[in-house]
This record gives C-alpha cells, structure tokens and sequence, in this order.
C-alpha cells in the first residue's frame, strides 16, 4: 500500500472539491439519515441534540479515517 505522502501528492482543485463534499455529506447527511430513519420507524434511536450531534461527530471521523484514505488510494491507483 502507498504511504499516505504519496497519496496526496498529485492533488488537483477538483480532488479538492470532491474530498470536501465526501467530509460535508458524511458530517450533515448522517445525521439527518438517522433522524429521518428514526422518525419513519426504521430503527429505534432517540433523535435528541445530543445524539443528532454524536452522529455528526461519528460522520466527521469516518469520512477523515476511512473515506479520505479511500479515496486518495483509489485516485492513486487508476491515475
């Protein structure tokens, strides 16, 4: 696997664009995936402010941790 330097190397103002939109949908789009899907009865969460904002939080972490790394590793191997 490449080593993270190498994966950001090459980075162009449209990886830019499209890295932030991955980090904005996964921090805003959990969260109000979770609360719409607790208010229709699919799962059984509470959607309380602080919930709602936990799940932010978790949003915020997977897309740097996990989604990000994915990413700049796919956009390496197929350039």
């Amino acid at each position: 696997m490449a080593l993270p330097s190498s994966l950001t190397q090459d980075i162009t103002k449209q990886d830019k664009r499209k890295m932030a939109t991955i980090v904005l949908t996964m921090t805003i789009g959990l969260p109000v995936y979770v609360a719409l899907m607790s208010l229709s009865g699919i799962i059984d969460v509470p959607t309380t402010p602080f919930f709602l904002g936990f799940a932010s939080i978790i949003g915020f972490v997977m897309s740097l941790l996990v989604m990000m790394p994915a990413y700049l590793f796919g956009n390496k191997i197929t350039t």
